[in-house]
């Protein structure tokens, strides 16, 4: 038989897939007692995430990762995180994120276009949970909305069937911008809390009116 030259099989670390990750959650803080890897894009911006929280998503789910320091990650770019003993896979604000990683264990390996999945209120409840993920909402009204209320904390969004929350933090730019009174489409990552998604704004230009109606 040939030999098999295993050495270039082992540059690469086997990288953990998010979902596995996430699925062994199971309510309670958890310590990892191994190192890993994991891979993916990163999907957030600093704009309405805190400056130490960066958004990562494989083929098979997205997950927050809390740094130790402010970072300067962007989004589309390519990485992989070493995720060293004793990090921990915990809750915080209602989004399981990946808490004490050590912004030194990113490496950046290049830059990949995403797009953000697409769906209607109702849709985004079937299926799988879709926490961490990149998503885009099309057709929601806000309901508080009468032409002074600004998008500063949580608003409801509906489709006239389903609910969920809009959520723009106080350091987030985009903070005095009045709800828009008319349908719109809104892209942000998402958290799912106690059976209600919550989507959070990339920045200013993600709540955009739905022209559906014109066409």
């Amino acid at each position: 038989f040939p030999s098999h030259d295993m050495e270039g099989d082992q540059q690469a670390p086997t990288q953990t897939k998010i979902a596995s990750l996430r699925s062994s959650y199971a309510g309670t803080p958890l310590y990892l007692f191994n190192d890993l890897t994991i891979g993916g894009t990163i999907t957030s911006v600093k704009d309405n995430i805190e400056s130490t929280v960066a958004y990562v998503e494989d083929e098979t789910g997205g997950i927050a990762i809390h740094f130790d320091q402010a970072h300067s990650l962007k989004p589309g770019e390519v990485v992989r995180i070493q995720l060293q003993q004793g990090t921990t896979l915990r809750e915080r604000n209602g989004a399981l994120e990946l808490s004490t990683v050590q912004l030194s264990d990113v490496q950046v390996l290049g830059w990949d276009f995403t797009i953000a999945k697409t769906y209607t209120l109702t849709e985004l409840y079937q299926g799988a949970n879709k926490e961490g993920q990149l998503v885009n909402l099309t057709d929601v009204r806000f309901t508080e909305a009468n032409g002074q209320l600004s998008l500063y904390g949580d608003r409801i969004i509906s489709d006239g069937q389903r609910t969920a929350i809009v959520r723009t933090h106080a350091f987030a730019s985009f903070r005095n911008q009045l709800i828009p009174t008319h349908k719109v489409n809104i892209t942000g990552i998402l958290v799912y809390d106690q059976g209600t998604y919550i989507i959070m704004p990339l920045n200013g230009s993600s709540i955009r009116l739905a022209y559906r109606d014109w066409e």
